[in-house]
């Protein structure tokens, strides 16, 4: 999945007003602050050993999403 779909994805979501738990050790209170900072890191970037937490970090919670509106 490219930046950009996951930008767009992001764009059209509703996210949940509430933080989330998206693994045992990251807590996202701020869901827009969190993909404001992912995506600044990302743009004009490869991705690479520096920039491949913040992509996997945004695919994890893209998938926490759909698994959260599939069981809702």
């Amino acid at each position: 999945m490219s930046i950009e779909e996951l930008e767009d994805y992001f764009r059209t979501v509703e996210l949940p007003k509430q933080p989330i738990q998206l693994n045992p050790s990251h807590i996202i209170s701020d869901l827009q602050l969190f993909l404001d900072s992912h995506f600044a890191g990302l743009k004009g970037q490869p991705i690479n050993h520096l920039t491949r937490p913040l992509y996997d970090r945004l695919v994890e919670l893209k998938n926490y999403l759909e698994m959260q509106k599939e069981g809702a």
